[in-house]
């Protein structure tokens, strides 16, 4: 039992306080299961050209609005690759598999996500006609991106998800698996 919950990481934690964990790795699963449900495609793709066209006009990062103008040209193929980005997230995530890599994977999306919007106004300030304000702002982010690096690096899907089942049959596996399994 305890080969199956080992980490190299000396604070992650045995048993019920393991638990924690793996709820913050379902709080963060469910985190990208509604954002990724707000861009289904027969709603357009949700608020996404909306915040990529209002994020074009107000992020202060050099050359976003470069960058914007050509997510907007290709927003066809950029959308459902979002959405399918952040499927997976939120299906990994909540199966419990590779939780290490994801949940690192799931903290530097939402770093870009809180970089890119960071500047985008809230109420009272000039946005082009006919562009929502994102209600609340993009305060969400902020708690996830708190969480997002302790799934990453608790190695919560040993205790209740895929990693714990998958590991030891990997760990025996040697190769390239053996290697992917240190890492669950």
């Amino acid at each position: 039992m305890t080969e199956r919950m080992s980490s190299p990481f000396p604070w992650a934690l045995p048993g019920t306080a393991f638990a924690v964990l793996v709820l913050a790795r379902l709080t963060t699963a469910l985190t990208w299961g509604w954002s990724a449900a707000g861009k289904l495609p027969w709603n357009d793709y949700g608020w996404l050209r909306d915040a990529v066209v209002i994020s074009k006009y107000h992020t202060g990062l050099p050359g976003w609005s470069v960058v914007a103008d050509a997510l907007l040209a290709n927003f066809a193929v950029v959308a459902p690759l979002v959405l399918l980005w952040e499927t997976y997230l939120f299906l990994t995530l909540a199966l419990g598999f590779m939780t290490r890599l994801n949940g690192l994977l799931a903290t530097l999306w939402a770093g870009v996500m809180v970089l890119l919007s960071w500047s985008i106004p809230k109420r009272g300030v000039h946005i082009p006609e006919g562009f929502p304000v994102p209600i609340g702002g993009w305060f969400w982010l902020l708690g996830p991106i708190v969480l997002f690096p302790l799934v990453a690096a608790s190695a919560s899907g040993r205790l209740w998800g895929l990693d714990g089942r998958l590991r030891p049959a990997w760990l025996k596996a040697g190769g390239w698996r053996a290697r992917a399994a240190r890492w669950m």
